[in-house]
């Protein structure tokens, strides 16, 4: 057995079920993925006044990256995907973005990730979709295409 800092599930078949890393480290595409790269990113986005980046257990391609904002003006989900396009490479785009009044606080005052990160957990089979589709199309120029 290997430590690898991974939380996991087994159901009745002996089947692993992948739920997420001990650390912030995301998983995507075979690739580490630090959420703070993608979270300094979005917070310089016009409009966004905080942001988090949580991974939720996605499917046989790693994490599925979530970012929660905190938006001010008419920014909406569309336009922070857009904008993540024009500066990161494709694995590190969010696959959803949830737009948020506020977060959760801490008594300390910062923000509760833990809290965020579980309002991400599913059951095994279940599938977060995103909650505005955005195709390849929409999603404009950047690298690592």
């Amino acid at each position: 057995m290997v430590y690898s800092g991974d939380y996991a599930t087994r159901d009745e078949e002996g089947f692993l079920y992948y739920l997420g890393r001990r650390d912030q480290q995301l998983k995507v595409a075979g690739m580490r993925v630090s959420p703070e790269e993608i979270e300094t990113v979005i917070a310089s986005i016009d409009g966004v006044s905080e942001c988090v980046v949580a991974g939720a257990g996605g499917d046989d391609n790693g994490d599925w990256i979530v970012a929660f904002v905190i938006a001010q003006g008419s920014l909406d989900e569309a336009g922070v995907l857009r904008a993540c396009a024009q500066h990161l490479p494709r694995h590190m785009i969010p696959r959803e973005v949830r737009l948020c009044p506020s977060f959760p606080r801490l008594d300390n005052g910062k923000t509760d990730r833990v809290a965020l990160r579980d309002s991400l957990r599913r059951l095994p089979g279940e599938t977060i979709w995103p909650a505005t589709p955005v195709g390849s199309d929409q999603l404009g120029g950047g690298h690592g295409r």
